[in-house]
């Protein structure tokens, strides 16, 4: 299992920095709960998260598009949709923006 740390802001203006990539993102939530979520996206990915806090588990399978499919009508009404943007920062690290 991986290790996700993850920290949201809202922000108030969209950096200054040139991101190195940018999707299209859609995801469809399979179920929920307060302490897990397991969701499908557009990416071909399955994805399960537990744990509390800032650091959960995470674990991001492929899928085919098949499965995408069969699964993809589960996630009517539990969907979401959003631009992610990523930016080299100094140090070496990198940034994911998600623009909803």
């Amino acid at each position: 299992m991986a290790k996700e740390i993850e920290r949201k802001f809202l922000l108030e203006s969209l950096p200054e920095f040139e991101p190195f990539e940018t999707r299209h993102v859609i995801q469809g939530y399979l179920k929920t709960g307060a302490d897990y979520e397991v969701r499908i996206s557009n990416r071909l990915h399955l994805t399960t998260k537990s744990g509390f806090g800032l650091t959960r588990e995470e674990n991001i399978y492929n899928i085919s598009g098949e499965v995408f499919e069969a699964l993809w009508p589960l996630t009517e009404e539990k969907r979401i949709e959003k631009v992610r943007k990523w930016f080299n920062l100094p140090g070496g690290l990198v940034a994911e923006l998600d623009i909803y």
